[in-house]
C-alpha cells in the first residue's frame, strides 16, 4: 500500500504563468474586479483606436489620438503594481512587491525616456517618465516596509508601538504572518 503523505499533492511553488493572470483559477474578489476593469479600460483603448484610425481624416490628429491612447496604456501598466500600496502602507510589509519588476519598470521607462527626449517627442518621454517615478516610489516603499522574517517582526513590533494601530494589529496583522 502506498504511503498517504506521498499521495498529497503540494501546491506549486513557481508564480503563475503569464497567461494565468487573468483567469478565475488565479485570483477572486476585489483583484478581480480591478482586472475586469483594466480589461475593459484596454478594448475600449483598442476600439477608439481602431475608430480613430479609420474615421480621422488628417494624420496629425491620428497620431495624437493613438498617442494619448499609448500614454494612457502605459501609465496603466506602470501603474498596475501600485495597486498594493495600500496594503503596503497597512501592513508595513512589502511582499507583494517585485524587486525584478521594479528594477525591469526603472529600466525600461529610464531607457525609453533617453529615446523620447532625444527624439523630442512628448508621447514617449512623458509616460515614460511617470513609470520611472511610479517605479522609485515602489523602490522606496520596498526599502522602508522590507519584506520576510525580519520584515514582519519589524513591522510587528512598529504596530504595536504605534497607539492608533490597535485596529491595523488587530485585522491587518494576520495577514503579514502568512506571508
Amino acid at each position: 500500500m502506498p504511503n498517504a503523505s506521498l499521495l498529497k499533492v503540494a501546491p506549486p511553488s513557481s508564480p503563475p504563468l503569464p497567461w494565468d493572470t487573468f483567469s478565475a483559477r488565479t485570483t477572486t474578489g476585489p483583484r478581480r474586479a480591478v482586472e475586469r476593469q483594466l480589461l475593459a479600460q484596454s478594448g475600449l483603448c483598442l476600439l477608439v483606436a481602431a475608430v480613430a484610425t479609420i474615421a480621422l481624416s488628417s494624420h496629425a490628429a491620428t497620431m495624437t489620438v493613438l498617442g494619448s491612447l499609448a500614454c494612457f496604456n502605459l501609465l496603466l501598466l506602470y501603474g498596475a503594481p501600485l495597486s498594493e500600496v495600500a496594503e503596503v502602507l497597512r501592513t508595513r510589509c512589502s511582499g507583494k512587491l517585485m524587486w525584478p519588476l521594479i528594477v525591469a519598470s526603472m529600466a525600461n521607462g529610464g531607457l525609453w525616456t533617453a529615446y523620447g527626449l532625444a527624439r523630442s517627442d512628448a508621447f514617449i518621454y512623458a509616460p515614460n517618465a511617470a513609470g520611472v517615478a511610479m517605479a522609485l516610489m515602489q523602490a522606496t516603499l520596498k526599502l522602508r516596509f522590507p519584506s520576510g522574517v525580519a520584515g514582519t517582526a519589524k513591522a510587528q513590533a512598529e504596530l504595536k508601538r504605534t497607539p492608533s494601530s490597535e485596529p491595523l494589529a488587530a485585522e491587518g496583522l494576520q495577514g503579514v504572518q502568512d506571508i
